[in-house]
């Protein structure tokens, strides 16, 4: 993990993003109804990745992509960066890549003039809530649904 680099990851990352992506989903969207079978997500990134308020970063050891996260801008709060996904590999989690994603992405976003990180994680959640807090975030809304 010494040669681990941190950058900007564009539309020719995809093909290293969809299994990462793959893995975060199966992990993320438990909290959800996801059928990992039927995911497809190459469209969407590739989508994701040409939109110029959306930004991904990545995390790699050696070539191999190991973190990922996604942002975007909105421009009705230009000076707010919503994490919209954030995801370190399991076999990686607990040697601070997640600090050190997140710490390369306080630093874009300060060089952008951004003033506040805002996220969003499902309160079923427990290890996401307690690491979010862990870095310093505070609850501040709460978001309600219902089936019909």
């Amino acid at each position: 993990m010494e040669d681990m680099k941190f950058r900007k990851l564009t539309k020719k990352d995809v093909e290293l993003l969809i299994p990462v992506y793959i893995d975060y989903a199966k992990h993320t969207y438990t909290f959800y109804d996801f059928n990992p079978k039927s995911y497809r997500p190459r469209s969407g990134l590739i989508k994701l990745l040409s939109k110029k308020n959306h930004k991904y970063f990545g995390v790699f050891d050696n070539k191999e992509l190991i973190a990922f996260t996604n942002i975007s801008i909105e421009k009705k709060f230009e000076k707010i960066i919503f994490i919209n996904d954030f995801f370190v590999k399991p076999e990686y989690r607990k040697k601070g890549i997640g600090k050190k994603l997140l710490r390369e992405v306080k630093k874009w976003a300060k060089s952008k003039k951004i003033k506040e990180l805002h996220l969003g994680t499902s309160v079923r959640n427990k290890q996401a809530i307690s690491a979010w807090k862990k870095h310093g975030f505070t609850e501040f809304e709460l978001f309600f649904k219902k089936k019909i």
